[in-house]
């Protein structure tokens, strides 16, 4: 069962380069495809499975790596491509390209799939290029749409920049190391050369570009044109590939100091700053885009703190969820109006913040001074918890505005249990990514700025919310709304490097009458 994640990688491409000379024309070739992604699911569980009773001296097969992480991902890959391809299959219904739609995701998904489980440098980079390139061809899908194909166009300028900075530092750790073994090159005893160190940077800007931390985030936001289904697949699978990427090179970038600390800058400056943009949306779709810009920087932060496996977690839930969100966005906005029917919400009052606000940070402070962990140099968990406690404290803010007392009352025992069960999941997979992940060593002084920063998010977001018509509010919003504008420039040279031709798209609305229709145009 260990050779299974490699069957999966071959049964992929198979349908992808003969499907098309076998399937019919139109919703025939769904039944080929889906029962090839739900074998490949099948196996992947198995594989996983069968993984936990292999000794370590099969812990890398060929150019397989088979541990936790890699058994952990395959399972979210194929699991995810099943459940998005069977909503494609309802929502692609009626159009003309879906034997595209099919080839192109089943492609994305086996060059995933190689990505997540191969032990050697160079087919590591291959997969990491491939991915990029197929997913591209999903997002141009609808092409006489301008909007997604300059999304597309800014993904792709974007994407090479990364490639070539995953080049240049598997030819450093090729180089170094003189071995293509990822398995072999992790386990070798001193990663802190001047070399490794580059590589472990750029690794960290390829992550960086990878999950569209700002300012290189506005694509994220305009591939809604895409159909849902993709939009599904890049925030539940692709974007947090370059969390994956950090968490597999762990013990390397560990032992760079200026690539954790480059990390934890960009994450927390991501995670805040998006946080509060989102707050401004009303699309249900785009305001999603902004949670998974928001997430990935947090995931990032995580990885930069040393806290690998609550990044592993954090990336697991944020796939799963982040996909449930998309394909149920369609439902969202029904949902919302019967909530608010149901029960309008209240505004937070300043007392009641500052009351909850004090408590939990006292009894977070006092907690740390009795079991005395500040001193025991665990600060990058320190920090992490912080920033949990004060998430916590939003959600009894929001909590605390229902209007019933019954529901006030269940806001505190429900937020102590998810706080437990967070714990025991942290727990989980702090055991489990013992063997592939280094202990967390992080500068008390780093660790100190970002609890700093998160307070001063909290205290905003406090001012924000109790008052949503004072005069920082009023300020900040028009700001917020605009995204700070962050991403005007890199439109711009996107435009100069590739430009979108408006004239094409409209000789193709003219010429097409199909797509008149479609678009309600006469």
């Amino acid at each position: 069962m260990a050779i299974v994640p490699a069957l999966l990688f071959l049964a992929t491409p198979i349908v992808l380069l003969f499907g098309a000379l076998f399937l019919p024309a139109k919703q025939g070739g769904w039944r080929y495809t889906l029962n090839t992604v739900s074998m490949a699911f099948v196996m992947s569980v198995f594989g996983a499975l069968g993984l936990m009773g292999l000794p370590d001296s099969f812990y890398n097969l060929l150019t397989v790596r088979l541990d936790v992480l890699s058994a952990l991902m395959l399972v979210m890959v194929t699991f995810i491509g099943l459940i998005i391809l069977r909503f494609s299959r309802n929502y692609l219904s009626g159009e003309k390209r879906q034997h595209y739609y099919q080839r192109w995701f089943l492609a994305t998904l086996a060059a995933v799939s190689m990505l997540v489980i191969t032990d050697n440098l160079i087919i590591l980079f291959i997969s990491w290029v491939a991915c990029s390139l197929t997913l591209h061809r999903l997002l141009v899908f609808y092409p006489e749409r301008p909007k997604a194909v300059l999304a597309a166009h800014k993904k792709f300028i974007l994407s090479r920049v990364a490639d070539l900075c995953l080049l240049a530092a598997t030819v450093m750790l090729i180089a170094e190391f003189q071995t293509l073994s990822i398995s072999a090159l992790l386990k070798m005893d001193d990663l802190s050369s001047s070399y490794a160190s580059v590589a472990a940077i750029l690794i960290a800007t390829v992550a960086i570009l990878k999950c569209a931390q700002l300012p290189f985030h506005g694509w994220l936001l305009q591939v809604m044109e895409a159909p849902t289904p993709v939009s599904a697949l890049l925030h539940a699978g692709i974007v947090n590939i370059g969390g994956f990427l950090i968490i597999r090179f762990s013990p390397l970038l560990a032992q760079a100091d200026f690539a954790n600390t480059l990390l934890v800058i960009v994450g927390t400056s991501t995670a805040i700053i998006a946080s509060l943009i989102m707050m401004t949306r009303i699309s249900i779709k785009v305001m999603l885009a902004w949670s998974t810009c928001a997430q990935m920087g947090f995931m990032l932060l995580e990885c930069g703190l040393g806290a690998y496996d609550l990044a592993l977690l954090h990336l697991l839930a944020h796939s799963l969820y982040k996909a449930y969100c998309f394909l149920n966005a369609g439902n969202t906005v029904n949902e919302f109006i019967r909530a608010r029917m149901a029960m309008p919400p209240i505004k937070p009052n300043l007392p009641l913040a500052s009351v909850v606000s004090v408590s939990l940070f006292a009894g977070f402070a006092a907690l740390l001074m009795l079991t005395d962990a500040w001193h025991a140099g665990n600060y990058g968990y320190i920090s992490l918890l912080w920033i949990i406690n004060i998430a916590l404290c939003v959600i009894l803010i929001e909590g605390l505005k229902q209007p019933l007392a019954l529901a006030r009352l269940m806001v505190v025992p429900v937020v102590v249990t998810l706080a437990l069960f967070y714990a025991l999941w942290h727990q989980f997979f702090a055991d489990i990514t013992e063997a592939i992940t280094p202990p967390s060593v992080v500068s008390s002084t780093l660790a100190a700025a970002v609890m700093l920063i998160f307070s001063l998010f909290y205290l905003l977001y406090v001012n924000i919310r109790v008052y949503p018509y004072g005069r920082l509010s009023q300020w900040l919003y028009p700001l917020l709304y605009a995204g700070l504008y962050l991403d005007e420039w890199f439109t711009r040279q996107t435009m100069r490097i590739w430009p979108v031709r408006l004239h094409d798209f409209t000789r193709n609305r003219t010429d097409s009458p199909s797509l008149l229709a479609k678009t309600g145009e006469h």
